[in-house]
């Protein structure tokens, strides 16, 4: 599932497609000892690409992994798309989008870098 030397991918990241060497954005929707799931859009489609492994893998197919992959075309990716949008409040919706922006590493910081970019007006406060 993953490119060749590239280990374990982080929560969200820009990576060379390997197969078919085109950059898209990868989210990470499960990873454990012996699951990893990842999805992608690509031309407008849905993508979701997993792997299984252990031994309950090996007793019922025989083999040491087992992949799968589910593709949506872009019509039902849109639709998925405005199915879950549905499902949330705004509130939720942005707070969602602030978690997927700035919640990793000095996330803090890039979101005051981010406000002062887009003229966001801000209070900030320390306590020590």
């Amino acid at each position: 599932m993953h490119p060749p030397g590239m280990g374990t991918f982080p929560t969200t990241l820009l990576w060379a497609n390997w197969r078919n060497r085109q950059a898209v954005e990868t989210v990470k929707l499960c990873s454990s000892s012996t699951r990893d799931v990842e999805a992608y859009l690509k031309d407008g489609e849905l993508h979701i690409e997993g792997s299984d492994t252990g031994e309950l893998v090996s007793k019922v197919w025989g083999d040491s992994d087992y992949e799968f992959f589910y593709t949506l075309t872009s019509d039902d990716t849109d639709k998925l798309r405005s199915l879950l949008k549905a499902e949330f409040s705004e509130d939720e919706l942005l707070l969602l989008l602030i978690k997927a922006k700035f919640s990793r590493g000095k996330g803090c910081e890039r979101f005051a870098r981010y406000c002062e970019k887009h003229g966001l007006k801000y209070e900030f406060a320390k306590y020590a």
